[in-house]
């Protein structure tokens, strides 16, 4: 669905309010959810299936890919983004 809109030049956050994804935080080893609508950001990550045979993400590699996708553009980032 993701990469249709993407295809078709179609921002989702124009009609999503969330995007809400859960991961376990390497870390801390605990499931967190992110909004990844939250910040807009726009990165590209390359994540790992869980095998070979399944269309299923490592979740564990998805949540690090997203959290080293916000940590690179964190800082530029208005201060009220970071608002919760």
């Amino acid at each position: 669905m993701f990469r249709d809109w993407k295809s078709r030049g179609v921002d989702p956050s124009e009609f999503l309010q969330a995007a809400d994804i859960q991961g376990k935080n390497p870390e801390s080893q605990k499931v967190e959810e992110l909004n990844v609508l939250q910040d807009a950001l726009v990165r590209t990550a390359h994540i790992p299936r869980e095998s070979q045979r399944s269309r299923a993400l490592d979740s564990g590699e998805a949540f690090k890919a997203i959290r080293k996708a916000y940590e690179q553009v964190e800082d530029d980032l208005p201060s009220d983004a970071l608002e919760a």
